[in-house]
């Protein structure tokens, strides 16, 4: 049997698309960029075991309507990932600024536990 671990990026992208968040989520800046979006990277990681690796994720919200409206999604995504049993840690997001935009922007970082998938 082989087996490989999925794509975490993929995977959160794929989990908070389907959590009515309103809002695109990509793994890339979105050309042309809506007014709202999210955006997941993959910020480091390690092999735990065989079984088991664990993925650091990075999670920006950007907007251009409030820097009050960007928190409160940035807050609500933070809950959905919080509430997957794969999360190790999501911590409280934080302002992010963009420079020289008028774009305000959220970021969070989050540990997650990945488990190989059968290929």
């Amino acid at each position: 049997m082989v087996t490989r671990f999925p794509d975490p990026v993929a995977e959160m992208v794929k989990y908070l698309s389907g959590a009515s968040l309103g809002v695109p989520v990509a793994s890339q800046v979105p050309n042309p960029s809506p007014s709202t979006f999210v955006v997941v990277g993959q910020t480091g990681g390690d092999s735990l075991d065989p079984a088991h690796e664990m993925a650091t994720l990075s999670i920006q919200v950007w907007s251009d309507v409030s820097e009050a409206e960007t928190n409160s999604l940035a807050r609500d995504i933070a809950a959905y990932i919080r509430s997957l049993p794969v999360c190790l840690e999501c911590n409280v997001p934080y302002s992010f600024p963009v420079p020289r935009s008028d774009k305000f922007r959220q970021q969070m970082t989050a540990r997650i536990i990945l488990r190989p998938e059968r290929i």
